[in-house]
């Protein structure tokens, strides 16, 4: 029936904004990867790796009210790092920025 798949829809999504809502105030932004009916991969560019025991403390908390069947975490990948550096790389040319040397520390200096 199409209201019962229409409701089931809803109360996912529903459980996946509250789930989006404690992450984003127990450990700051969240940034939505992926999302595929109830399965949805955010990454917590914010957290510290000494919050890790605290979030999986949180996700096992709430298995219950968010739905949730299964959870994991991992680090980013080289190959995703790598990703996220040339297309900073490509929009600072684009926009005319100076090119950085990497993701992390201060920009170059102009000569």
């Amino acid at each position: 029936c199409l209201a019962g798949v229409l409701a089931e829809w809803s109360l996912t999504y529903d459980r996946l904004r509250s789930l989006e809502r404690l992450l984003q105030e127990s450990f700051g932004r969240t940034l939505l990867l992926e999302a595929h009916g109830a399965s949805v991969k955010w990454r917590l560019p914010e957290m510290e790796e000494s919050q890790l025991a605290r979030l999986l403390t949180e996700l096992q908390k709430g298995r219950s009210a968010y739905g949730l069947s299964d959870f994991s975490c991992s680090q980013a990948s080289l190959e995703q790092i790598f990703n996220a550096f040339a297309a900073e790389q490509e929009a600072n040319a684009a926009a005319g920025a100076p090119a950085r040397t990497s993701g992390y520390g201060p920009p170059p200096q102009p000569q």
